[in-house]
């Protein structure tokens, strides 16, 4: 599978790890760590040779076990080893990719610097330039894809200026923090799903680093990793998996 769109980046130009992993795993830089249902995670960064690729444990996503705050393996920069497994492309998701050892494992960290590099190669000025002309606006400012549509799920963008973070109470009565923000002449308010901004029970936001990311999207530059969600009601959802601060992208600065 080549590259979804833009240049190659590769962890051997980047100057990180060994040239050859083992035969039997492959690398991946951690770059979207994203909550979803209760205990599950979803994982997703990118390889050496410069693929997206999201892993999957038998077809499914990770447990919340896995992150370095639970004392397993990942974390955003983490150089991550996962087992040799299968690509399992269906659009939009076509960076899933299926393995079946749980013997997932940390290679290293690659530094912040060269994590921004990274991600500013791949970033793009606006969400359809990112994610295909297959992105619609769905009713005021929610964007999102026809199920099954679009060439992929997985993306960056750069230059975002104007945006506002802020909660919105959920239907189920859950408080969710949101980004909102203007790009190519459309209005976006979509949901953070960075599990950096959650607490340990990754249901509820840590109102502190919410706060703090707040006061970084009002006045400092940074990078969002966006994505596509898993079908709901026949639209895969546009949302916020990541926000890094180009100063600060691992947050070593954010209240604990």
């Amino acid at each position: 599978m080549s590259p979804p769109f833009g240049r190659r980046a590769s962890f051997r130009r980047l100057g990180t790890g060994q040239d050859n992993p083992p035969v039997d795993a492959i690398e991946i830089l951690m770059t979207h760590l994203t909550r979803m249902s209760k205990g599950i995670i979803c994982a997703a960064g990118i390889t050496r040779s410069g693929q997206h690729v999201r892993p999957l444990y038998r077809g499914n996503n990770l447990s919340y076990r896995y992150l370095a705050r639970f004392g397993g393996p990942l974390s955003i920069g983490a150089v991550a080893r996962i087992p040799v497994g299968t690509e399992k492309p269906t659009s939009p998701h076509i960076e899933d990719y299926v393995f079946s050892s749980e013997s997932i494992s940390l290679a290293q960290q690659v530094g912040a610097s060269r994590f921004v590099e990274m991600l500013s190669e791949w970033a793009k000025e606006t969400p359809t330039d990112a994610l295909g002309t297959a992105l619609r606006k769905i009713g005021s400012e929610s964007h999102g894809v026809t199920e099954g549509s679009s060439e992929r799920s997985l993306s960056y963008l750069s230059g975002v200026q104007g945006a506002e973070i802020f909660i919105r109470i959920s239907r189920n009565g859950n408080p969710r923090p949101r980004l909102r923000f203007m790009s190519g002449g459309f209005p976006y308010d979509l949901s953070i799903t960075d599990c950096r901004m959650y607490l340990n029970d990754l249901s509820n936001p840590d109102e502190k680093k919410v706060d703090w990311m707040r006061d970084i999207v009002a006045g400092e530059e940074y990078l969002l990793a966006i994505g596509l969600s898993r079908a709901l009601e026949g639209v895969h959802w546009l949302q916020i998996n990541g926000i890094y601060p180009v100063i600060d992208p691992y947050r070593a600065n954010a209240p604990q």
